[in-house]
């Protein structure tokens, strides 16, 4: 089935970089989607590596996780999603684009970021009918809800004023990544973006760029 003919669509999002403006800060900020046709799938395949990787090399992994991966499990994981039915969306930012005015408001500049190319291309590419957000958990209660309700008035604004569609059904949850191997390949998809952005080292990004469907960005941003 293609994603395209989904009833439902399931985005799981992540982050690589931070939203500080100073001299140890990241030079880039990545927002990473995966819009995953079978989540169980994933969660199924991924899970059955990570005991293939303990039976066959004695490595016990709880969790998948770029930053901290070795190369070996890298290599594996990356392969793995190449081989998943999602597409990856990707929103960059290098920070020296980014307004005085979102500087000094990290939550807001976090909710655009996270929010607005992603819904912006949902809303364009699929009829939405029923969507479902995952995030990883990073925020305080408080900021989760903001959150949420400026996912729904962008999907609104975006699908019920622009397109004059009807609102979807629209779900978002926050999620440990610990607990979910979907949100992991989140991360796995922004990590290897990160590292080429912020460090121009491209050799995980180009093993999953087949699967990239929607690039934006801010600034100097070369693809």
């Amino acid at each position: 089935m293609r994603i395209a003919d989904l009833l439902a669509l399931f985005v799981f999002v992540d982050e690589a970089g931070d939203l500080g403006f100073n001299d140890g800060s990241s030079k880039t900020i990545v927002v990473a989607y995966a819009i995953v046709n079978s989540p169980e799938r994933v969660r199924i395949d991924l899970n059955r590596l990570r005991k293939k990787i303990h039976q066959r090399h004695k490595m016990d992994i709880s969790e998948f996780k770029f930053s901290s991966d070795s190369e070996f499990v890298r290599s594996k994981v990356l392969a793995e999603i190449v081989q998943q039915d999602l597409s990856i969306g990707y929103f960059v930012a290098d920070k020296n684009a980014v307004k005085n005015g979102l500087r000094k408001d990290p939550t807001r500049l976090y909710n655009y970021v996270v929010v607005n190319y992603v819904i912006t291309n949902m809303v364009q590419a699929y009829d939405l009918k029923e969507a479902h957000f995952i995030i990883d958990k990073s925020m305080p209660r408080r900021s989760m809800e903001q959150f949420n309700q400026y996912l729904s008035e962008k999907i609104s604004w975006r699908q019920v004023r622009e397109l004059g569609k009807e609102m979807p059904k629209v779900e978002v949850s926050h999620e440990d990544s610990r607990n979910d191997k979907c949100i992991q390949l989140a991360d796995y998809c922004a990590g290897s973006a990160f590292n080429y952005f912020e460090r121009r080292n491209k050799i995980h990004f180009s093993q999953i760029e087949p699967k990239v469907k929607f690039r934006n960005s801010w600034g100097n941003v070369n693809w």
